[in-house]
């Protein structure tokens, strides 16, 4: 599986979670608990989740309470999401 911050990709900013490169071979994703919030999609500055051509399997651990717009947008292949029971609320085209 594929760990944001193990393969140094992770980007957290007062509990909200950002990516700038990812490894777009990945198939697994794991979100890590200590993450509040993951970003909405964004254009320029911060990248996000989307677009991850191979993503398949999503883990996002126990304590996410926010998903932002589009976080997961374009992720085509994604078949498998695992949501915490922490989660409140999520955005639009998740």
């Amino acid at each position: 599986m594929h760990n944001l911050f193990e393969d140094g990709e992770g980007i957290q900013i007062d509990g909200v979670l950002y990516t700038l490169s990812y490894d777009e071979n990945a198939e697994e994703l794991v979100i890590p608990s200590d993450v509040v919030e993951i970003a909405q999609c964004l254009t320029g500055g911060f990248s996000d989740f989307s677009s991850r051509p191979n993503l398949k399997s999503l883990y996002i651990s126990e304590g996410v309470k926010y998903i932002g717009n589009s976080a997961f947008q374009n992720c085509r292949q994604l078949e498998t999401i695992y949501l915490p029971n922490s989660l409140e609320s999520f955005g639009t085209y998740l």
